[in-house]
């Protein structure tokens, strides 16, 4: 993950793939498996039974806006500040897979996007974000910015974000004409721009070693090739800005110590600093929107 943006206004939608499936409209809930060139289902996902291919989209070293909030409908005086807001937004840099997938009307999305996290949490996922119906916010937002051709029922939306390692996954479910729909995203980081995240309880610093394997493929390739960590470290905004500053330094440098301790690598290649609530979301008072910001971020350092 390259950044962060809070709040980012959507008064035009912001495609991150190309939404250009018009001819599809006119047949909804046909399978266009057979039609799409390169389609393929995705190794981290089987397939949901009865599930067919609406679309599928690849993209090779590309930026990615990932939701990591609600997306709401904000009214201002001035009219290119009203708009659909996304609450927060990570930015990720990688090769990116997107595979559209209608389901039988028998099942919900709730049953689906169920399954759906079993299937990564066995292969070693860690949810970071999720929502159901109306604590994801507008139906109609999540269609606007993420995928043009979506249900616009908000009790109906599912969604969840995964991660391990350099791969993320985003998997969006709504119903459609009274069938679900599901927009399944990986984003496989770019070498140096891949990011591993861990996170913290409220006021905490301590961290466990079983919560670092995520981190072994990463420290692995700074040690083979003589390269330096860079391990950052972030608090909420619940303290003072003192407190968030030092809070954020010392899970930053606890995380050092347990990867030294757990990979052997030498003290010298890892850095640490803290950022305090730089890159907190203000005023949130979500608790799935707080652990995001109660991390530390570890990373390969550029190449000067």
């Amino acid at each position: 993950m390259n950044g962060v943006v809070k709040g980012v206004l959507l008064s035009s939608a912001l495609l991150i793939l190309s939404n250009q499936v018009s001819a599809k409209e006119e047949v909804k809930f046909k399978s266009y498996d057979a039609k799409i060139s390169g389609a393929s289902d995705h190794h981290l996902m089987n397939r949901f039974p009865g599930a067919v291919m609406f679309d599928y989209q690849f993209k090779k070293k590309s930026d990615y806006e990932l939701i990591m909030g609600t997306i709401n409908f904000e009214e201002s005086d001035e009219p290119e500040e009203t708009g659909y807001r996304v609450q927060r937004i990570e930015t990720l840099s990688g090769d990116i897979t997107r595979i559209v997938y209608d389901y039988p009307k028998s099942t919900s999305p709730d049953e689906i996007l169920e399954r759906a996290s079993n299937d990564l949490k066995e292969q070693g996922f860690e949810e970071l974000f999720n929502c159901a119906k109306e604590e994801c916010g507008s139906a109609l937002g999540w269609k606007s910015y993420l995928y043009n051709h979506l249900g616009e029922i908000d009790l109906k939306q599912q969604y969840l974000v995964a991660n391990h390692g350099n791969t993320t996954v985003a998997f969006y479910v709504n119903e459609l004409a009274g069938q679900p729909r599901g927009v399944f995203d990986v984003v496989v980081g770019i070498d140096n721009h891949a990011k591993v995240n861990i996170y913290f309880e409220s006021d905490q610093y301590n961290v466990a070693l079983n919560q670092l394997g995520s981190a072994r493929a990463m420290v692995e390739k700074a040690i083979s090739e003589q390269q330096v960590l860079i391990v950052q470290g972030f608090a909420d905004e619940s303290g003072s800005d003192e407190y968030n500053q030092a809070l954020s330094t010392k899970r930053a440098e606890q995380v050092k110590k347990r990867l030294v301790e757990l990979f052997a690598i030498p003290e010298s290649k890892v850095e640490t600093i803290g950022f305090g609530a730089i890159n907190a979301s203000q005023g949130s008072s979500s608790a799935k929107i707080r652990v995001q910001d109660r991390r530390v971020d570890i990373l390969l350092k550029e190449s000067s």
